[in-house]
């Protein structure tokens, strides 16, 4: 039925046809798909909703799906703790949102896949570079280690918020000498022993 309704809408929509009869129905047809799209979600949120966990695997509540998070995400988990919650891996396999405080969310290193080169052939060496982990960003420097078919980048200051599937794009200055997929992100250890403290809510 939704199919049906989907199709005479593009119909409409293609035609321009400004009918009262066809505005009727693009509203009703509106409404539906918004309707059957917020049902779609609820369906899938009680399928998959499961737990939110500190780095250690504590249980501190349940999430809507791990989808509906970003890394490095504050607002919205639903959690309350002694300290502002941040969203720092989500496990698919698992489907389990870990969640920690502030000074977790910072990284050293990560590892990047299906690399690109542009400036040079191949990455052979170690070498001194520069590096974006998100469009907005400036360049920061970095070390680029060659892992066989993959590429380990070391930060010289932490980073904050680094997420797994995001672009990673390498320069030496003004020049781009390639990039790649960030696969991985190591655990850096902290010196605070802290875990999130629930709150009543």
């Amino acid at each position: 039925v939704l199919i049906k309704i989907v199709n005479r809408y593009d119909e409409i929509e293609n035609k321009k046809m400004v009918s009262s009869e066809s505005k009727k129905f693009m509203e009703k047809a509106d409404a539906m798909i918004g309707e059957t799209k917020d049902a779609f979600e609820s369906i899938l949120s009680s399928l998959y909703r499961k737990d939110i966990v500190d780095a250690d695997g504590k249980i501190l509540g349940k999430h809507k799906g791990f989808w509906n998070y970003t890394i490095g995400q504050r607002k919205g988990l639903g959690v309350s703790a002694s300290e502002p919650l941040y969203v720092l891996e989500l496990r698919k396999d698992t489907n389990e949102v870990v969640v920690g405080f502030a000074d977790k969310t910072f990284k050293k290193s990560l590892i990047a896949t299906n690399l690109n080169w542009i400036a040079i052939e191949n990455l052979t060496e170690s070498r001194k570079a520069q590096a974006k982990i998100r469009s907005t960003q400036q360049p920061v420097e970095v070390t680029l280690n060659p892992k066989d078919d993959k590429v380990e980048v070391v930060f010289d200051d932490l980073q904050k918020s680094i997420a797994i599937g995001q672009s990673a794009v390498f320069y030496d200055g003004d020049t781009v000498l390639g990039g790649g997929i960030i696969e991985s992100v190591a655990q850096q250890k902290i010196v605070s022993s802290k875990s999130p403290r629930l709150l009543p809510i």
